[in-house]
């Protein structure tokens, strides 16, 4: 009788501190809430900043190819004088913006009418079964490429195709090669200057067919690796025009283990992801957690282990 009532008491204790043991769940778990809400907040701002700064830089590419297709001045030189054509646009492109690369002037047959490139490395280039010049002629609209490496420079660009719209039909195609190592460097230039020292944030551009065109602070992604990302909802979902969350996800292309999200640049079909490392994110709380599990656990022992003591020397009178 004794030893059942000893028992009985020794429950009552234990159940005692349940309710000590479910607070401290209760405020990790609120702190785990609390500060997956804050990465995803941060990770939400870098990300769309990130896609209007792509997104930018895109539409400069259009931007400056439909100035020079509405030129009557231009079209008039193009049609008489190759090499007047030619300086015409060098201007265009230096007067501008940095992004470009050079731009280059086709017929319909993908032949080169005008450009700024190094007319020795250009002249027997065509891109007439490329789907973005075809597309900008078939729907009279600018198209984007997904990202290519310049047979002529070795660089990461991409090929923004601008029709020229004579009596509605399309008489040329203006593509803008814009470098993406220069977008590349730039990204990190802002990043690297708004990101908080505590918490590091990688950013992922994706092309319009999933496949990646660089990551911030690393070296440009490899062939075999380019498309590691092109299969998953991260990209599905975004190039859709949704934000999508990335929870705890295992990014092959990084090898990390990440929290953040992917966003739309829009109209371009091209995706920016912002992720940072779960296990960065939450270093501190799983140590923290940890400090007061240890001292939780050893002070119910040792309140436990006091218990016990004490109630077997108490002599229990009926």
């Amino acid at each position: 009788m004794h030893r059942r009532l000893k028992i009985k008491l020794l429950i009552v204790y234990l159940i005692s501190v349940l309710p000590f043991l479910i607070f401290i769940f209760y405020l990790c778990d609120l702190w785990y809430d609390t500060r997956r809400a804050h990465v995803l907040a941060e990770n939400i701002n870098y990300a769309r900043l990130a896609g209007e700064f792509t997104k930018d830089s895109l539409a400069k590419g259009e931007l400056v190819s439909k100035i020079i297709s509405t030129d009557p001045y231009f079209y008039t030189i193009l049609l008489k004088n190759r090499v007047t054509a030619d300086d015409f646009l060098r201007k265009a492109v230096n007067n501008n913006v940095n992004e470009i690369d050079n731009i280059n002037i086709l017929d319909l047959n993908g032949n080169i009418l005008a450009t700024t490139a190094d007319l020795s490395k250009e002249e027997n280039i065509t891109l007439q079964n490329r789907a973005y010049f075809e597309e900008a002629i078939k729907t009279k609209k600018t198209a984007v490429s997904p990202s290519l490496v310049n047979r002529s420079t070795g660089k990461k660009v991409a090929m923004v195709a601008t029709p020229v719209i004579k009596n509605d039909e399309v008489a040329a195609v203006i593509i803008a090669t814009l470098d993406l190592e220069h977008l590349k460097s730039a990204m990190e230039n802002i990043f690297n200057k708004k990101n908080q020292p505590v918490l590091k944030n990688t950013i992922i551009l994706l092309d319009n067919e999933g496949r990646a065109v660089f990551v911030t602070q690393q070296p440009f992604p490899k062939e075999e690796e380019d498309k590691l990302l092109a299969d998953t909802s991260l990209f599905i979902e975004a190039r859709h025009g949704e934000t999508h969350l990335i929870e705890n996800q295992f990014l092959p292309l990084i090898k990390q283990r990440v929290v953040g999200v992917s966003v739309p640049v829009n109209n371009y079909g091209w995706v920016v992801v912002s992720v940072a490392e779960t296990k960065e994110i939450f270093a501190s709380l799983l140590t923290i957690q940890s400090i007061i599990w240890i001292i939780t656990i050893t002070g119910l022992l040792f309140a436990g282990s006091l218990f016990s003591f004490f109630l077997r020397k108490v002599k229990i009178a009926f």
